[in-house]
């Protein structure tokens, strides 16, 4: 590996959050563009071309959503968690 040590579950899982954003802010931007270039066209088999680019492009985008939620929400027990500390116990 080219980096000193291996990479821990926490820092694999903020590299993956941090390109799995850029790639749903990319489909969406995408997808856009797709709808502004189609409007200006008269060719119905672009038309459908872009319907069903449309309907990938949810349902990536439905999923890389959900995984994201689930993966904060993850963190965010994993951080309060680690943020108390037991009554009672002695240091």
């Amino acid at each position: 590996m080219l980096f000193a040590g291996e990479p821990t579950g926490d820092k694999q899982c903020e590299v993956w959050l941090r390109h799995a954003r850029v790639l749903v802010a990319g489909l969406t931007f995408q997808l856009a563009a797709d709808i502004i270039e189609t409007s200006i066209t008269v060719d119905w088999e672009a038309v459908a071309r872009l319907g069903t680019i449309a309907v990938i492009r949810i349902f990536l985008n439905f999923f890389l959503e959900r995984g994201l939620t689930e993966i904060h929400e993850r963190q965010h027990r994993v951080s309060e968690h680690r943020s108390r500390k037991p009554t009672g116990a002695l240091e």
